[in-house]
């Protein structure tokens, strides 16, 4: 048996901006994400946090990376409004 620590990816999809240009949830990091990496990180897991909004990433490129990266685990947050731009195809 492997007991490799496994490397786990949090993503943050790119969300565009609204028609109005107003400010959006997505115009700050994620804390949820944020929360789910530190309790990850105390029990010595190898995590990380991508951030597309704030890299302003298009999912080509986040493919790129996370084939650079291998992770073992990917977590992507998402809710009703950013469903459309969580799913992506590697």
């Amino acid at each position: 048996m492997d007991n490799k620590t496994p490397k786990i990816v949090l993503i943050k999809p790119y969300v565009p901006p609204d028609k109005f240009g107003t400010v959006s949830p997505w115009d700050v990091p994620d804390l949820g994400l944020s929360y789910i990496a530190s309790v990850l990180e105390k029990f010595g897991k190898d995590v990380s946090i991508i951030d597309c909004y704030i890299k302003k990433q298009h999912p080509d490129d986040l493919i790129k990376e996370l084939k650079e990266i291998k992770p073992d685990i990917i977590g992507i947050t998402g809710n009703v409004y950013s469903a459309k731009y969580s799913c992506f195809t590697a």
